[in-house]
């Protein structure tokens, strides 16, 4: 059998075989297809060593480096399968490799590139590697069976098996199976299966299944099974299975165990054991054991055990213990057994068992005198409720204690078994007992006491007055 009597199909596949054998020995150049063998570059010594010179031996089928390449073409645009990339400079079209590159893969790279390992300087396009994918920048889209790697930024969808990672930032979608991780800013869509990380800061969506980690701000919906943590402000929505800790929040937030603010807190926050803010708190905050402020505390707040602020405490907000304040309380507040406010209570405070204006000695009797006279200025004004006793400096409206109240100044109404004022009284006391150092006004009761009333007035029962 001669060879034109061969089908044209074979004739070509024979012909392409001779191609390849040629590339393969370089003996010979078959028709319609051009051997092409660059002299590699000369490369810098390394630790003196001599580093592994590229050869851009190539089967090229087509005409000013565009068509079909066969080989580590330097330069081409169109169809190129290659064994491995090595020193490659401009490749655009279908890129096709078997194994990871040698060295420096491909310098610019535009288009899709399928292979083991693909690598390249700077990738635009669509990139596949069975183990991984390797950029110094990136843009576009890029799918690895173990880790999608930048030296630098990256732009566009990032999916790798086990991870992502960015030396740079990383604008876009980025979802790891264990840890998506940026050592600039992250921006978009960024879930990893344990981590995910930005030491430049998070704008947009993050979740992971252990932690989410910001070295700088956290902006946007944050979600994480453990932990969310910004070594900066937050800002937005972040929700975490035991902590979400930042410096100043705003928005929502809330932690399994706790929620932690190292500056202001500002929104909606909740902690299943504490909401802790370093600066003040504004909004709704509830915990289930406390709600701490460093300064004031400011709306509608809920605590199972207590609400301690070393600022104001106004609004709404209730504890299961205690309330306590250094300075005053402002509005409706409520506790299980005590509430204490340095400056006072101003609207409606109900404590069940005690309330106080004093910190140091809350239960003792009111100063009398000269001591009396500088205790002076913590003013309790509205609606006091106890269920034991009230101890409270100056009181302008109506207090209610089951056992004990006790003030240097009253003015208004005062209901206890037994009312003490060690200045002056206004108005009128009912109880049992009664005292007041000095009387303008109405004491009802079984027995009452006025010393500095006239000596037969002193001591009357049911009924004193002065006026």
């Amino acid at each position: 059998m001669n060879h034109e009597s061969l089908p044209l199909f074979t004739r070509s596949s024979l012909t392409l075989v001779a191609c390849l054998v040629a590339a393969s020995c370089s003996t010979a150049t078959p028709p319609s297809a051009e051997l092409h063998r660059q002299d590699p570059e000369p490369q810098p010594e390394a630790q003196g060593a001599t580093l592994q010179e590229p050869s851009h031996a190539s089967l090229d089928l087509g005409a000013s480096n565009t068509g079909i390449s066969i080989g580590n073409s330097e330069n081409w645009n169109g169809i190129r399968l290659n064994y491995r990339d090595h020193g490659a400079k401009n490749i655009s079209g279908l890129n096709l490799t078997l194994w990871a590159p040698l060295g420096r893969g491909i310098d610019d790279f535009d288009g899709i590139a399928i292979g083991g390992a693909p690598s390249a300087r700077d990738s635009k396009g669509l990139r596949l590697g069975l183990a991984a994918t390797v950029s110094h920048d990136s843009d576009g889209i890029e799918v690895a069976g173990v880790a999608s790697v930048a030296q630098k930024d990256t732009t566009g969808i990032r999916v790798g098996g086990i991870a992502t990672v960015a030396g740079g930032d990383s604008d876009g979608i980025g979802v790891a199976g264990i840890a998506t991780v940026n050592d600039g800013r992250s921006r978009g869509l960024h879930v990893g299966g344990i981590a995910t990380v930005a030491d430049g800061g998070m704008l947009g969506i993050h979740g992971a299944g252990i932690a989410t980690v910001s070295g700088k701000d956290m902006n946007g919906i944050q979600a994480a099974g453990i932990a969310a943590v910004a070594d900066g402000d937050m800002m937005g929505i972040g929700g975490a299975g035991i902590a979400v800790v930042g410096d100043k929040m705003t928005g929502i937030h809330a932690g399994g165990i706790a929620t932690v603010a190292g500056a202001d807190m500002l929104g909606v926050h909740a902690g299943g054991v504490a909401a802790v803010a370093e600066g003040g708190i504004s909004g709704i905050t509830a915990a289930g054991v406390a709600v701490v402020a460093e300064k004031n505390i400011l709306g509608l707040h809920a605590a199972g055990i207590a609400t301690v602020s070393q600022g104001s405490i106004t609004g709404i907000g209730a504890s299961g213990l205690s309330t306590v304040s250094q300075q005053s309380i402002t509005g409706i507040e409520a506790a299980g057994i005590a509430m204490v406010a340095e400056d006072g209570v101003r609207g409606l405070g109900v404590a069940g068992l005690f309330l106080s204006d004093s910190k140091d000695e809350p239960w003792n009797v009111m100063p009398r005198g000269a001591d009396a006279e500088e205790s002076k200025g913590a003013t309790n004004r509205g609606i006091l409720v106890a269920g034991l006793r009230a101890d409270a400096t100056v009181v302008e409206g109506l207090t209610v204690a089951g056992l004990i109240n006790r003030s240097h100044d009253f003015d208004g109404i005062g209901i206890s078994a037994h009312n003490s004022v060690s200045g002056m009284q206004r108005g009128l006391q009912v109880g049992v007992f009664n005292y007041a150092e000095d009387l303008r006004g109405v004491q009802v009761g079984v027995l009452n006491y006025v010393p500095t009333n006239p000596w037969f007035l002193r001591w009357l029962p049911l009924v004193n007055f002065r006026f």
